[in-house]
């Protein structure tokens, strides 16, 4: 009787899971909810029945040791300012409850038909909101959203998925291929049409190292390369506001890149201040706004529009080493494993954490609730698929 109701609370935090991979690029208040109502189930089921969740074993203890450390030091960075509830709720909401589809994929989700569920839900979530914005591009929005709420919100999510996306593509088989390379290109038109430069120049870098290190023709691939550079080339040639955006890449006097030097100089005043643990998380905002704004900005910035920066500011060396050493061994993890086995997911991991570092240079996409949730997923995907492939479960 105890066995048939774990099984089935395992299969309704599955469906929800399922919900939140459908609604992750589409409803940030829906993917909440599934969210939730996942995390309540898996509480309920560790108090039922926990001796059959292996724990964390079959993971690399590298990748347990440094998110842990991470984790460690934003929550202690908190004691760096005199509130500390501020620093407390930002530790619960980014190191705890958007992580946790990380933590219930490792430990629950152990079938690759369902983990290739999941994935799917997620391509299709991205491939619908991409065709919003490109219907809203046509209509003459240059910044398109599609149906998820903000401008670069959805850019973080295109620069840690397209990617990936281009992989998939590379690795399937007919005829899944022609649906897969559909969604590819109304997931591209999204980008053009988003108009966010950071994510233009993230998802070229990503795309173009991971997809030459998973071609196995290199001479086939620069041909290809070729071609589709130059049709890139002729639309952004032919469409005015494409074009303006793009040129404004190099230029320094944009507005956006004055305010973000600002709000770089405030975070660098912040650490100096405060060198050891910041500022304290959650308190960018007020202090900019109130102390360190400098002199001609003209925006009150709720953050510095870089996570290192932002992590400089709120936590200081405390947090910045184990930050700098979670991303570096992320990449060390992903890139290896690939170098060392081939494995495709291990370089799927190594462009997923590339792609958001890159995008982190010009915004603070670790407060960005619908990236984070979807890159703490697509990881534990390629952590699990490696994971299987390399029979790491007992």
């Amino acid at each position: 009787m105890e066995l048939s109701k774990i099984n089935k609370m395992d299969q309704a935090i599955f469906y929800c899971l399922c919900g939140v991979s459908l609604s992750t690029c589409l409803s940030i208040g829906a993917a909440s909810v599934f969210l939730g109502l996942a995390i309540l189930l898996f509480f309920c089921r560790l108090y039922i029945k926990r001796d059959d969740i292996g724990g964390f074993s079959h993971i690399d203890r590298g990748l347990v040791g440094v998110t842990g450390l991470f984790f460690i030091s934003i929550l202690f960075s908190s004691a760096g300012a005199g509130e500390m509830l501020p620093g407390i709720r930002v530790f619960l909401d980014q190191c705890v409850y958007r992580v946790m589809p990380l933590i219930l994929v490792l430990l629950l989700i152990k079938e690759k038909k369902k983990l290739a569920i999941l994935a799917g839900l997620v391509l299709l979530s991205l491939t619908i909101n991409s065709a919003g914005a490109i219907w809203q591009g046509i209509h003459g929005d240059f910044r398109a959203t599609g149906p998820i709420n903000g401008i670069m919100v959805f850019s973080g999510i295109l620069s840690i998925s397209l990617p990936l996306l281009l992989l998939t593509v590379m690795q399937t088989k007919a005829p899944v291929k022609k649906y897969v390379l559909s969604s590819l290109l109304i997931v591209t038109g999204g980008l053009l049409f988003n108009g966010t430069r950071s994510a233009w120049l993230t998802v070229l870098i990503v795309s173009v190292l991971v997809t030459f290190l998973a071609s196995r023709n290199k001479k086939k691939y620069i041909a290809g390369s070729v071609v589709v550079f130059c049709f890139v080339g002729f639309v952004f040639a032919n469409v005015p506001q494409l074009r303006e955006r793009l040129n404004s890449i190099g230029d320094p006097t944009t507005n956006s890149r004055i305010e973000r030097v600002f709000g770089w100089q405030g975070a660098w005043e912040m650490f100096r201040d405060h060198p050891l643990t910041g500022v304290g998380q959650g308190h960018y905002r007020e202090l900019y706004k109130a102390q360190y704004k400098p002199l001609g900005a003209r925006e009150d910035l709720h953050h510095a529009h870089n996570n290192f920066m932002q992590i400089l500011a709120e936590s200081g060396i405390a947090g910045m080493v184990p930050y700098t050493l979670m991303m570096l061994y992320f990449l060390y993890y992903g890139f290896r494993g690939w170098v060392k086995g081939k494995n495709i997911y291990c370089l799927a991991f190594g462009g997923l954490t590339l792609g958001l570092i890159l995008h982190g240079l010009a915004d603070f996409n670790l407060a960005m609730s619908a990236v984070m949730k979807l890159y703490w997923l697509l990881a534990a995907l390629c952590i699990q698929m490696m994971n299987i492939d390399e029979e790491r479960f007992e």
